[in-house]
């Protein structure tokens, strides 16, 4: 994804944004013209009466993914609890958790990863490779 600078925003935005006011002013000078001003207090009520009823009709669904965001956090923090308990009494779990950790600390000073991404396939084959290196010392091999 391109990411534009504030600069470039602007320049893109900018021949909107005079067509917009162009026709803002056009049509204000028109009502004037024709003694009409009390439309824009038309206009106002039009969009707050809008607004009121978006924040309404929408106050729901919001509170309906807040609701749904919370259980989920929950549930993810009562199965990482679990899985912690479970992990830390075995021999293999202290094993795998030293090698993720030797490759977290290794790759502290990476760079980000769309700036190299060598490094960072590199960071997996490392975690895979320290994976099945643990997992073959505890499992049985499977003969064909």
């Amino acid at each position: 994804m391109v990411r534009l600078k504030p600069w470039q925003w602007v320049v893109l935005a900018l021949p909107i944004a005079i067509i917009i006011i162009f026709l803002l002013v056009s049509a204000g000078r028109q009502i004037h013209e024709w003694g009409i001003n009390w439309i824009w207090g038309v206009f106002t009520l039009v969009l707050v009466g809008w607004r009121w009823l978006l924040v309404k009709w929408t106050q729901p669904a919001v509170n309906q993914l807040e609701a749904a965001l919370a259980e989920v956090n929950q549930e993810l923090e009562s199965a990482s609890d679990e899985t912690t308990v479970q992990l830390k009494g075995t021999d293999t779990a202290s094993k795998a958790q030293s090698a993720l950790q030797d490759i977290l600390s290794a790759s502290r000073s990476d760079p980000p990863v769309w700036e190299d991404w060598s490094i960072f396939w590199k960071r997996c084959q490392e975690v895979v490779v320290a994976i099945a290196y643990v997992s073959t010392f505890t499992f049985p091999k499977l003969t064909d």
